[in-house]
C-alpha cells in the first residue's frame, strides 16, 4: 500500500528476426531499467526501423465497447 506496483519481465519474447519484444513501462532485467520510449526508438534505429512518434508517457488504454447503432 506504500508503493505503486509495476510490471517486470520474467521471460523474454522475440520477433522472428531476433529483435526482442518489449513494452514501454515494463522493467527488463537484461537492461536493469524500465523500458522507455527513448530506449524503444534507439533500438528500432539499430534494427533499421522507423522511430515511433511517442508523445510523453505511453500508458495502456482499455478498448472501449463498440457503440450500438439504433435500428430505423
Amino acid at each position: 500500500m506504500e508503493r505503486k506496483t509495476k510490471f517486470q519481465c520474467v521471460a523474454m519474447a522475440y520477433y522472428p528476426g531476433g529483435r526482442p519484444k518489449r513494452i514501454i513501462g515494463v522493467f527488463y532485467p537484461d537492461v536493469q531499467a524500465e523500458w522507455t520510449a527513448e530506449m524503444d526508438n534507439d533500438e528500432r534505429a539499430v534494427y533499421g526501423l522507423d522511430p515511433l512518434p511517442h508523445k510523453g508517457t505511453v500508458t495502456r488504454v482499455k478498448k472501449s465497447a463498440k457503440s450500438k447503432k439504433k435500428a430505423k
